[in-house]
């Protein structure tokens, strides 16, 4: 049985799983082999310690997949302040 939607159809999406931002391993280096397999896959922004090496990862992810993929920022309460305008600027860049 084939499930498909509006959205795998619009994006290119193979298979209508999705793997979610996953922190420490959400970089170019896994997503995208799970982009290119048709699965889209999510950077984890905060996996990068700073928003210049983030988009470092965005221009990596394009490099190796001309597939969909998404970005995921978690924004919570931190002890140490995290500049979130700057990884929002990052991603909307």
């Amino acid at each position: 049985m084939t499930f498909l939607t509006r959205f795998p159809e619009s994006f290119g999406v193979e298979h209508p799983i999705v793997c979610r931002g996953m922190d420490a391993v959400g970089r170019a280096k896994l997503i995208a082999p799970v982009a290119n397999a048709g699965t889209p896959d999510f950077l984890s922004a905060l996996t990068q310690p700073q928003p210049e090496l983030f988009a470092e990862d965005i221009r990596r992810t394009f490099d190796l997949t001309d597939r969909p993929f998404g970005v995921n920022l978690t924004m919570l309460p931190t002890i140490d302040p995290v500049p979130y305008d700057e990884y929002i600027d990052v991603i909307l860049g």
